[in-house]
């Protein structure tokens, strides 16, 4: 398959199936456009090339109707000299002349539909070129933000942890606080109870001194 009819047919491509085909692979398609690119700009090398090719086939063909009214100018002055074999030699080359311009004329008309059809293609196959760098930034962006979430989802993963960290401390500093107030509670309690013993014991000793001072003083 030649370069045009490959420019052809990747021109004439249904884009949106392009696109569909490699939209999960990002590398995949990052490749392809940088296939695109290069075989976009092979096209327009091979497409400059070959206007100028078909250019440098219309000069060839002017050249040749230039000739051709020269032989017919030559022939002219030999019969005037009465040289017809110079005449006939003039005529022969015309025919030649002729013959090679009934090729060139059909060439150089399918080469200047080539051309149009070329340009045609190049511009279609640009206009896809833009869409997919634009199908390039779009998924560029893409990637980019499901990295952004991705590293928000650690990030929260992280903020969660530490939540659930915090507050079993605080239940365990919350158990250890009434552990604590319960353990001095208890303390307080023992403390009270010696405390009111002893003030018992001191006011039984003092009512028996009394009862002791009474039966010594007898009745009254």
């Amino acid at each position: 398959m030649s370069l045009f009819d490959r420019l052809a047919r990747v021109a004439k491509a249904n884009v949106e199936d392009f696109f569909r085909q490699f939209d999960a692979g990002e590398a995949t398609f990052d490749d392809k456009v940088d296939e695109m690119e290069c075989a976009f700009r092979d096209a327009k090398a091979a497409a400059a090339s070959y206007s100028i090719s078909v250019r440098n086939l219309e000069e060839e063909r002017d050249q040749v109707i230039l000739d051709m009214d020269k032989c017919d100018e030559d022939a002219m002055r030999a019969l005037n000299a009465e040289n017809e074999a110079l005449a006939r030699d003039k005529m022969a080359e015309k025919v030649l002349l002729e013959e090679r311009l009934s090729k060139l004329e059909p060439a150089i008309e399918e080469g200047r539909q080539t051309c149009r059809d070329l340009k045609v293609d190049l511009k279609d196959l640009q206009l896809k070129l833009d869409q997919a760098r634009a199908k390039q930034v779009e998924l560029e962006a893409r990637r980019q933000a499901a990295e952004a979430r991705k590293t928000a989802d650690e990030v929260l993963d992280t903020v969660h942890e530490y939540h659930d960290d915090l507050d079993i401390h605080e239940e365990s500093f919350l158990d250890e606080e009434v552990v604590s107030e319960a353990q001095s509670t208890e303390s307080e309690e023992k403390d009270v109870q010696p405390m009111n013993s002893e003030r018992e014991s001191h006011d039984n000793k003092i009512e028996a001194k009394l009862n002791e001072l009474r039966k010594r003083m007898g009745p009254e």
